[in-house]
């Protein structure tokens, strides 16, 4: 595959290094006038109308890379250069992607300045860069705005990749450093560091070059990571207390695995966590005495359910029968069959859901004159499906939609005539002062009532049905096709 060389006088290349006119098929030999091959290595041509010697493997990841300058600074093309990088953190794709990352860095050899106080972003020419976190959009002349996925997260800046021909999101404290901060070499050290620990702050003067050890000895140090702090753990079969400088450190002691959440389960259970049915494990700022030293394993497990269960955030309640469930979102929705957003939504608003309400766990009495009736209460959806001759009755749209396969939506425009084609299903509702009554059931009445009309038009209808899904059933080609044909009668 050729590449087209920026700024040449039509060129490409390919990666066995032939250079060749971009739209004519000419070999090396003929391209002397416009190209002069110094050796195996090196060539010399022309780029942005001045002449310079450069590597063959230089200008064929130059026009792989597809990387160019902006207008007014053509001038510059040669220091660009092309440094490997860390790839370990994912595969690589043959041998040249790494997911949409390149398997090296693309940088200058000397900055280039757009204007006082903004370095040119090498990978991304469109782009310049300042010290004290502004993005500068060449082309616009206007400071880019840009974005975190989350309160503490990294911020990022979205770019144009002309190799991967998409946008591409990258951090931007990792170009910040790439423009700014020199680094000997990118394979030993490869991780951009917060000084402050601020992920946040990717101003120059608070980022630095690091290897993998380095960053995990500033986190343990400026107290980045729940699991340098200290803690005590008393052994409830020695009965000793014993003082760890870490998490870490205890688990790996008696042979444990570190939990990752520690935090989170201290906050849960009052404090402390058991380990291996032996080991209480706190805080060693925590000034409350280990209960393991008055209760057994047994019972302390047993408050630990009691403390973790005030945790539970919601409560679902039969008003009928006094059935109860408990536990999170998760729990509510199968116990009930309902969406993540309805349990919410219930709770929230305070209604019934049939015979339920929901609400957060409390241990008060249940008080029913604050929950009221939806307006928009469930109706019961009849469906029949023509092809096993078998009628539903369904409790909800979502119900209805888990046994057709149709999604809610479409089953609303099914029952509202909206849609003709249902793949044999029809829907409709069934009203409460009504008994269920099946399609044939209904179509009988109809032509036993005298209503001809009604009749032959539901018989048309099914007849079309019938030979759509012979179709289907089928699977011909240029079924579509037929449908359409199908449509228009």
């Amino acid at each position: 595959m050729y590449f087209y060389i920026s700024g040449s006088e039509n060129l490409s290349i390919n990666k066995e290094y032939k250079i060749k006119f971009h739209s004519l098929n000419m070999e090396n030999g003929e391209l002397e006038d416009k190209v002069k091959f110094i050796d195996e290595k090196s060539v010399r041509l022309k780029l942005y109308n001045t002449e310079y010697t450069v590597e063959l493997k230089w200008l064929y990841l130059l026009a792989s890379t597809r990387c160019s300058m902006p207008k007014g600074f053509e001038q510059y093309i040669t220091r660009f250069r092309f440094v490997k990088s860390y790839n370990g953190f994912v595969k690589t794709k043959n041998n040249m992607i790494n997911g949409s990352r390149l398997p090296f860095h693309v940088l200058f050899s000397e900055p280039i300045y757009i204007k006082p106080g903004f370095r040119l972003v090498a990978e991304f020419a469109e782009f310049a860069i300042s010290e004290n976190k502004q993005l500068l959009n060449i082309k616009k002349n206007e400071i880019v705005s840009y974005n975190s996925y989350a309160n503490n997260s990294y911020i990022y800046g979205r770019f144009y990749s002309r190799f991967f021909k998409e946008i591409v999101n990258r951090p931007l404290h990792v170009i910040a450093a790439l423009t700014w901060i020199p680094n000997d070499d990118y394979v030993k050290f490869p991780i951009v560091n917060h000084i402050d620990g601020d992920k946040r702050n990717w101003s120059v003067p608070n980022l630095e070059w690091t290897d993998h050890s380095g960053n995990i000895r500033h986190a343990y140090e400026n107290g980045l990571r729940l699991d340098n702090r200290p803690v005590k753990v008393y052994d409830s079969v020695k009965k000793e207390i014993l003082i760890y400088h870490s998490v870490t450190e205890a688990f790996k002691s008696f042979g444990a695995k570190p939990r990752a959440n520690l935090d989170e389960l201290f906050k849960e259970r009052n404090g402390y966590y058991i380990a291996k049915n032996r080991y209480e494990i706190r805080y060693l700022s925590d000034k409350n005495d280990f209960v393991l030293k008055t209760m057994t394993v047994k019972q302390a497990n047993a408050v630990l359910k009691t403390v973790v269960k005030t945790y539970i955030k919601y409560q679902a309640i039969n008003t009928k029968t006094k059935e109860e469930i408990v536990g999170g979102n998760t729990t509510i929705q199968k116990g009930l069959k309902i969406s993540e957003g309805a349990v919410t939504a219930i709770c929230r608003k305070k209604t019934f859901y049939g015979d339920w309400i929901i609400r957060e766990y409390t241990t008060e009495e249940l008080d029913l004159s604050k929950y009221s009736k939806v307006k928009n209460a469930p109706q019961l959806i009849r469906g029949f499906n023509s092809r096993i001759n078998k009628e539903f009755i369904f409790k909800s749209l979502r119900e209805a939609g888990r046994e057709s396969k149709f999604d809610p939506i479409t089953i609303k425009r099914l029952i509202s005539g909206a849609r003709s084609f249902s793949d044999g299903w029809t829907f409709s509702y069934v009203k409460s002062e009504e008994p269920p009554v099946s399609p044939i059931q209904l179509r009988k009445a109809q032509a036993k009532s005298g209503d001809k009309e009604y009749f032959d038009k539901i018989a048309k209808s099914e007849r079309r049905e019938i030979r759509i899904n012979k179709l289907i059933a089928k699977r011909i080609d240029g079924v579509e096709n037929d449908l359409k044909n199908f449509y228009s009668l």
